[in-house]
């Protein structure tokens, strides 16, 4: 697999992102415009002007949504 490839499979951009996570566009651009520097989304990549998001780190964003534990 070339880098090109590699990239264009680890990095979504905000659509894609959006779809990952099963939430709007809009719901995603919101948690990236919070108030101040405080963010309650997952991290972004910024490429020039183009918003990306890595797989991975939105990934972590959903496990670190979970409300508690069913195996305790």
């Amino acid at each position: 697999m070339t880098l090109k490839q590699t990239v264009e499979r680890e990095l979504l951009d905000e659509k894609q992102a959006a779809h990952y996570l099963g939430i709007s566009v809009a719901t995603l651009r919101r948690y990236r415009y919070r108030i101040g520097n405080r963010t309650d989304g997952p991290p972004i990549i910024k490429i020039g002007r183009a918003v990306r998001y890595a797989r991975s780190d939105l990934d972590k964003f959903v496990k670190a949504q979970r409300a508690g534990s069913f195996l305790q």
